[in-house]
């Protein structure tokens, strides 16, 4: 796995890309690393995640960390400022997205509500600035068979 990790990290070094890194660049990784058909959706809905998820089309999220702590309390420092997840499923008693999420020690099948998670869809900055997250337009990355 290590080696699988520092190849995209080669991958991406290549390119020029910085540490953190936005839809777009992800998109390409997804295509030119994975050969994955790839699609960003601008402004996503609740329900379009849902139609994706409910075709098992695992969705990606850039989000503001900062946002996900108000649930996520695992996190340290208050949350990162840019942060990706996984949606794996929905919760629609709870009204909750199911995610993986690598950046906490309890980040397996963690729940975010649908509110919360939606209003912490942020791209990365187009400032480079992580703090600008804020900034950044609301965009997801589906990865298409």
């Amino acid at each position: 796995m290590k080696s699988d990790i520092l190849k995209m990290i080669d991958f991406e070094t290549q390119r020029g890309w910085q540490e953190s890194i936005n839809t777009s660049q992800m998109a390409i990784i997804g295509q030119d690393y994975f050969a994955y058909k790839t699609k960003i959706i601008s402004n996503p809905t609740i329900n379009e995640i849902k139609n994706y998820l409910s075709q098992n089309i695992p969705v990606i999220v850039p989000a503001d960390g900062k946002i996900l702590f108000q649930e996520n309390k695992y996190f340290s420092n208050g949350g990162p400022y840019y942060h990706n997840i996984v949606i794996l499923g929905y919760d629609d008693t709870l009204k909750k997205f199911i995610v993986h999420d690598v950046g906490t020690k309890y980040g397996q099948y963690f729940q975010y509500s649908y509110d919360l998670l939606m209003d912490s869809i942020h791209d990365y900055p187009s400032s480079n600035h992580k703090e600008d997250i804020a900034a950044g337009p609301k965009k997801i990355l589906v990865l298409l068979k």
